[in-house]
């Protein structure tokens, strides 16, 4: 069924679980949403803690816009309205979600303006600033993440340091702000980590707003998630006198930030994918941020302002590292994580264009996705073929830089081997596949010509393996 509904009025607000709802199915834990017809989201997670979940629509040049929240069922549209609400459920796995969409004025994400621009065209840069610090390391102080070595790498004399600084300060307001918040909200830990660094602080040594971004959380965001926790940060800055723990560990963040400038190859990733996706805007420049502290949560954002556009990946620090190769394979295998996020900034927006055939892809999901794992956050299709692809593109990658090299089989073997810890049981066969493709390709086609074939397998391969 789709639903369509508009209530206004602020009254609704105050709503919060209204049997009288209406209620669209899914079943899903991950939908989409779309905002006049275009897609904002395919990551929109259901978070029974919330009550309401509130979806917060950016108006641009209008004073409306019709919001649909879409699963694999069903579909919920209703119009925002700057100042309105409107409140529905959503039933998955026998338990409803209450959702709210409310709106609000576009406000850019980011300001480029001529100097930044002159600055910053066609560079690399990696960066480890202090006020991303400042975020991660109140996060790695949580409760809800500080044993957690998938969230924080924890094996480093750098969080040993940390612990020590900040031992006093684990009950600090900021910090229990975050872990309550990430106790009802798990997921929530990238946009946070991700915004971090639309802060700075000026000469003073005061947090301040940066005078460039507004917000740096993943492309489409609405608002920027820390700023109800910005007095609470600025407190947190000045109690722990954070600037002069940072400054102590200034050879650590200049001699990982060398490493990953100098070591990984980001130009050559940067130049490959801009030369396999031609249809994709190129990025004018590229902006890499990591905090020592980063485990295996890896994210990438993109960001256009007065005609120009950067990319900007998330990650951890390559701590580790693939053994039984040659030194060539092993640089490489040092550039894998950094990889797997540039991609993101290119065939999502080339999928944008096979729109239509997405949701036709992986519909038997428990045929290619094992939800015990983190594929459970690939809820939508696309969500999860674009996955899939992000992390079949390194083999096409290793091949080209590495021809015939006998290194390969075992690269191949170890990223099927992490792609079946993550939950994705039909990676070999869509590695292989993506590469089969990619070698008979005509003279001159890319990556992006090959999209087509490559949906195409994964219709027929389900079909196939049903049959049998």
């Amino acid at each position: 069924m789709i639903i369509s509904a508009f209530v206004s009025g602020l009254a609704a607000l105050g709503a919060v679980q209204d049997p009288g709802l209406p209620v669209m199915e899914s079943g899903i834990p991950v939908i989409s949403v779309t905002q006049n017809g275009e897609q904002v989201t395919d990551g929109w997670r259901l978070v029974p803690e919330l009550y309401p979940d509130i979806y917060d629509a950016s108006i641009r040049d209008a004073e409306s816009a019709e919001i649909c929240f879409v699963s694999d069922i069903d579909e919920f549209c209703a119009m925002a309205r700057i100042g309105e609400a409107v409140d529905f459920s959503v039933r998955y796995d026998g338990q409803l979600h209450n959702q709210r969409i409310t709106a609000q004025r576009y406000i850019p994400a980011a300001v480029f303006d001529e100097a930044y621009q002159a600055r910053q065209h066609g560079r690399i840069e990696v960066l480890s600033p202090p006020a991303y610090e400042l975020v991660n390391i109140a996060i790695a102080l949580t409760p809800a993440f500080a044993n957690d070595n998938g969230i924080i790498v924890r094996d480093t004399p750098y969080h040993d340091h940390l612990q020590s600084y900040f031992a006093e300060f684990v009950d600090h307001p900021f910090v229990q702000s975050l872990d309550n918040m990430f106790g009802q909200n798990p997921g929530a830990y990238h946009i946070f980590k991700m915004n971090g660094f639309a802060f700075e602080f000026d000469e003073a040594g005061e947090l301040v707003r940066s005078d460039v971004y507004e917000r740096t959380g993943f492309a489409g965001s609405r608002s920027n998630v820390l700023m109800p926790y910005f007095e609470q940060m600025q407190a947190f800055a000045r109690d722990t006198d954070f600037l002069a723990f940072y400054n102590s560990q200034r050879p650590v963040y200049e001699a990982q930030i060398a490493y990953m400038r100098d070591e990984v190859g980001a130009p050559r990733m940067w130049e490959w994918l801009q030369g396999q996706f031609l249809d994709v805007d190129a990025y004018d420049g590229v902006r890499v941020v990591f905090s020592p502290l980063v485990g295996h949560n890896q994210s990438v954002t993109w960001l256009e302002s007065n005609g120009y556009r950067e990319l900007q990946p998330h990650v951890n620090f390559p701590y580790r590292t693939i053994t039984g190769v040659s030194d060539r394979a092993g640089e490489l295998w040092k550039g894998l994580i950094l990889f797997t996020e540039f991609n993101h900034g290119f065939i999502n927006p080339e999928a944008e264009n096979h729109a239509q055939h997405l949701p036709t892809l992986m519909t038997d999901r428990t045929f290619w996705s094992d939800d015990t794992r983190s594929a459970r956050s690939y809820g939508t299709t696309s969500a999860l073929f674009l996955e899939y692809l992000n992390w079949a593109l390194p083999a096409l990658y290793f091949m080209e830089n590495l021809g015939d090299e006998a290194d390969l089989p075992r690269m191949y073997e170890t990223l099927d081997g992490i792609m079946a810890n993550r939950g994705f049981p039909q990676y070999p066969a869509f590695r292989q596949a993506l590469q089969t493709l990619y070698a008979e390709r005509s003279e001159g086609e890319t990556v992006a010509d090959i999209y087509e074939g490559l949906i195409l397998w994964c219709v027929n391969y389900q079909a196939e393996q049903a049959a049998n």
